[in-house]
């Protein structure tokens, strides 16, 4: 018989987080990952019967296959995804699995894109960026754009996290930026990509309980692109910090991407881990601030939002991971189709149904 869901990547940061937002609903689970110890040791921490466990490495194609034949929906957590590469997709494709990625740029996407008639023929369903950043970033500003469409809209996004990257996550980061899929110190007005202005090292403080946050804007691609399919005006998206240090760390290493032809992900890689390796992770969240600026006519209006998750991004990329499996099990994703995530059916649905609170007001910013 068939697992439901089988989850790649499962002793990690992510993995694990989905296991645990999936625990408890019945599904039957397949959980692969290198180490054995740490997957007994999983098990036996949520402690349930329709968990299985196969030690498995993806750089192996024969156990690819097996562990893809034995489920509906694959979840892949592996990382780097710049390294792993096609390797999962592939076989899901082949298979006619449902393969959902926390992150799937690079070679997933170009691979998609050329096989984009196999994935109709075999009528599986791939959801790529199924994450927090990208994803849910993404998916948020489509949200909030949406509810405000009619009038001239111009959105600030403010990304707050208190959590660190696993070593490929941080690899993954710096491909991206390497790579060109991401523009630093840029925002989004009228259809173009601007550079901005602002100066290095300004901050802004929307919430007491969090207190001071410097600025660091930044576009990937896919932010671009939702804001050109929803007609706002202008759109920024600020990755945050709660000291400056960490700020201009992360500033000098995008500085130096920028002005190199070096392609070695790994020694940027390694002083990014260094910069979040210390950081407090005591009270846990994640937290998207928008600013709204409506103009209608001679009238504006000025509006925040946020989206709060008690949670670290980590935990709610696994979140986001599993709650994309249980709509694919369910048929709320059409089949044969790539999907980011905000391109799903029924965003706003999947958005109100994450374990999250919205709050809105009518604010001075």
């Amino acid at each position: 018989m068939k697992k439901n869901i089988g989850i790649l990547g499962a002793t990690g940061l992510v993995g694990s987080s989905v296991l645990s937002a999936l625990q408890g609903k019945g599904y039957a689970l397949l959980i692969g990952a290198r180490n054995q110890y740490k997957l007994q040791c999983l098990k036996e921490e949520f402690s349930t019967e329709n968990i299985e466990i196969i030690q498995m490495d993806v750089f192996i194609p024969k156990q690819v296959e097996m562990f893809c034949s034995q489920c509906d929906v694959v979840i892949n957590c592996t990382s780097p995804a710049s390294i792993v590469g096609t390797r999962i997709v592939r076989e899901c494709i082949k298979q006619g699995n449902d393969y959902i990625d926390p992150f799937g740029e690079g070679d997933v996407e170009k691979y998609i894109v050329d096989n984009k008639s196999m994935i109709g023929d075999k009528k599986t369903r791939i959801i790529l960026s199924s994450g927090t950043y990208p994803g849910l970033s993404e998916a948020l500003f489509k949200y909030v754009a949406e509810i405000h469409k009619g009038a001239e809209v111009s959105i600030k996004e403010y990304f707050y996290g208190n959590s660190y990257f696993s070593h490929g996550a941080t690899q993954d980061v710096i491909s991206s930026m390497i790579n060109n899929k991401s523009k630093s110190m840029s925002f989004f007005y009228k259809d173009e990509i601007i550079p901005c202005k602002m100066r290095i090292g300004e901050s802004i403080c929307i919430d007491e309980k969090v207190g001071t946050m410097y600025l660091y804007p930044i576009i990937s691609k896919d932010f671009r692109r939702v804001c050109k399919e929803t007609g706002v005006k202008e759109g920024c998206f600020f990755n945050t910090f709660s000291d400056l240090s960490s700020m201009a760390t992360f500033f000098e290493i995008g500085s130096k991407i920028y002005h190199s032809n070096s392609m070695d992900t790994f020694g940027y890689t390694e002083q990014l881990e260094k910069m979040y390796r210390n950081k407090s992770t005591e009270n846990e969240k994640t937290i998207f601030w928008f600013g709204i600026e409506l103009v209608n006519g001679n009238d504006v209006e000025k509006k925040l939002m946020s989206f709060e998750y008690a949670c670290n991004w980590n935990s709610l990329s696994g979140y986001v991971c599993a709650l994309v499996a249980e709509w694919c099990l369910n048929d709320e994703i059409s089949k044969g189709k790539a999907y980011n995530l905000d391109e799903i059916e029924g965003i706003q649905k999947f958005i109100e149904s994450l374990p999250g609170e919205i709050k809105q007001n009518i604010v001075k910013l």
